[in-house]
């Protein structure tokens, strides 16, 4: 499955407060950013709200992430939660274009068709924002070495590389240098 469409023409033609629940298992999304290990799965509940439908997640996938340390490949689970309002763009009924009251609705929160709505891409962002911004492999990475690149986690360097001072804190280092010198033994 390419894409996560839902239909809902039934549910657009019911009163508000009804709803549908759809049980997702095995949506590997293909978009180039994301790089699933195992598939999207969770539950996606839709409940008819005023001239809309409400679309309330609770999703989970498998993602392979690149560890900001070490720059190893590693599995990370990410679980998200999100409501959203989606608006149909035509009228059930002749097909004709609905007039909508809010002109601050973004394009993917419209449903594009008469009786299907695509939530890909409402997902792809979510996925896309709860990701870490600085993944590691594990807290305790201790990444590559500055000198020889190699992997600090599998192997020990002879490296005698010592990391430099940022000279902006050349000042609280000498200042530390001071304190330590002038304390008695």
């Amino acid at each position: 499955m390419e894409r996560l469409t839902i239909n809902v023409a039934g549910l657009l033609q019911e009163a508000t407060g009804s709803s549908r629940r759809v049980v997702v298992d095995g949506f590997y999304p293909g978009w180039e950013d994301v790089t699933p290990v195992a598939p999207l799965a969770g539950v996606i509940e839709l409940v008819r709200a005023g001239k809309g439908i409400v679309v309330r997640s609770d999703l989970s996938i498998t993602l392979e992430l690149s560890c900001c340390r070490c720059l190893g490949a590693y599995d990370h689970n990410l679980h998200m939660r999100f409501d959203e309002m989606f608006f149909p763009r035509f009228d059930l009924a002749t097909g004709s274009p609905l007039r909508l009251e809010y002109d601050d609705i973004d394009e993917e929160y419209l449903i594009e068709n008469v009786d299907r709505f695509d939530l890909s891409e409402a997902v792809r962002q979510y996925i896309e924002v709860n990701q870490p911004l600085m993944p590691r492999c594990r807290r305790e990475c201790r990444g590559l070495c500055p000198g020889c690149g190699v992997d600090r986690n599998t192997s020990v360097c002879d490296c005698a590389v010592e990391e430099a001072v940022d000279p902006r804190f050349a000042p609280i280092q000498e200042m530390l240098e001071r304190v330590r010198h002038d304390r008695p033994a």
